[in-house]
C-alpha cells in the first residue's frame, strides 16, 4: 500500500463516524420538522381567533421549519449521490467506533 493510499484510508476512517452521524441526523430530524410544519398549517387554517401577531409568529415558525426541511432534502440528495460512490448501507449498519452493535 502506498503512502497516499494509507493516508486516504486514514482519512476515510476519520470521516466515517461523522458521515454516519450526518446520515442518521437527516432521518431523525425529518419527522419532527414535518410535524412542526403540519401543526403550523393546522393552526393557521383552523384558528380564526388568532391575532395578527400570533398569525405572523406561526407563519415565521413554519417558514423556518420549511427551510430546515429544504436543508434535510439537500442532505438526502447528497446521501443518494454518495451512495452511488460507496456502500452506504455498510456505513448505516456499522456502529461508530468505540461502540458495539448492542449499544
Amino acid at each position: 500500500m502506498t503512502h497516499n493510499q494509507k493516508g486516504a484510508q486514514g482519512i476515510n476512517q476519520a470521516v466515517l463516524p461523522i458521515l454516519r452521524r450526518c446520515l442518521a441526523l437527516s432521518k431523525e430530524l425529518n419527522n419532527p420538522v414535518a410535524g412542526i410544519v403540519g401543526y403550523c398549517e393546522f393552526l393557521l387554517d383552523t384558528s380564526e381567533s388568532l391575532t395578527a401577531g400570533q398569525r405572523l409568529s406561526i407563519e415565521e415558525i413554519r417558514d423556518f421549519a420549511v427551510k430546515i426541511q429544504t436543508t434535510l432534502e439537500e442532505l438526502a440528495a447528497e446521501k443518494a449521490a454518495l451512495a452511488k460512490k460507496i456502500d452506504i448501507t455498510a456505513l448505516e449498519s456499522t456502529p461508530p467506533s468505540g461502540s458495539t452493535a448492542t449499544d
